[in-house]
């Protein structure tokens, strides 16, 4: 549906960027909507400017009284997937062998040699 609708004779610029409490469009994509449209989400997340429904001018005068105009933010969640891969490479460690000989007594058994 309709998220946000251009104001009678204007046209409406809109910019994904991260949000970090701060307002700051650098690294952001902007797209303009044409007079008329609206921003609309439709389904599978994706989001672009359609030719708006009609509606009464006192809604829209009603909005704007209650809103303002100027930088609104919006929370969208993007799910990026990708495959990644890595390269493994396995060594043999050498080891060497050193027989001892080791006595123990006490416990039960005796002595073992």
């Amino acid at each position: 549906g309709e998220l946000y609708r251009c104001i009678a004779g204007t046209y409406l610029s809109w910019t994904i960027a991260e949000y970090n409490g701060q307002i700051d469009f650098g690294g952001g994509q902007t797209k303009v909507c044409r007079k008329g449209d609206a921003l609309v989400h439709l389904p599978g997340g994706k989001v672009e400017c359609r030719p708006q429904k009609p509606g009464r001018d006192c809604n829209e005068r009603s909005l704007l009284r209650r809103f303002g105009a100027g930088v609104k933010v919006l929370t969208m969640i993007m799910t990026e997937t990708y495959t990644a891969y890595r390269e493994e490479e396995d060594r043999e460690a050498s080891s060497v062998s050193v027989t001892t000989a080791m006595s123990l007594d006490g416990g039960v058994g005796g002595i073992v040699y």
